[in-house]
């Protein structure tokens, strides 16, 4: 047996867990909107919308009870209210930051309000009511999404 065999290399909190090394490539495209290396065409931005809507369908098909169940839970402990607050807050935070990089006049109206549209339309209520009560497929959800989130978020 070699020295390095049955040895796991020590994740470290932080920077090499598997959760920032998703977060930097997700941002990736933001950070090189900023640098001014990449110009966001307007054949990119559905795609990118697609993208987001296919992140949002996997979250909330592998964790939607958990996240219905903190905000519920919420209403009545504030710890929990606080943690659903600060996630939602962090995801409006990072579609603000990619709208925000698309060159001006790709969407129908301001970024905050595009934020708020696409929260509306892309969530755990809508994801459930769809799956579990009209028996969408979570494919089929996704698909939706990829249509009707540009029609509504991107100018003519």
């Amino acid at each position: 047996m070699h020295a390095h065999e049955g040895i796991q290399p020590e994740i470290k909190p932080g920077r090499d867990s598997p959760s920032a090394k998703w977060r930097r490539s997700a941002m990736a495209p933001v950070a090189e909107h900023r640098s001014g290396r990449v110009r966001t065409t307007p054949w990119e931005t559905p795609t990118q919308i697609a993208a987001m809507a296919a992140y949002d369908r996997r979250l909330f098909e592998r964790s939607g009870d958990l996240i219905a169940m903190v905000r519920d839970a919420g209403r009545t402990e504030p710890e929990l209210a606080a943690v659903y607050r600060d996630a939602r807050g962090r995801a409006d935070a990072f579609r603000t930051e990619v709208f925000a990089s698309w060159p001006h006049g790709a969407l129908r109206t301001d970024v905050a309000e595009s934020v708020e549209v696409y929260a509306a339309l892309c969530s755990i209520d809508v994801y459930t009511d769809l799956t579990e009560t009209r028996s969408w497929s979570p494919d089929r959800v996704e698909s939706w999404w990829a249509a009707a989130l540009p029609r509504e978020l991107l100018a003519d």
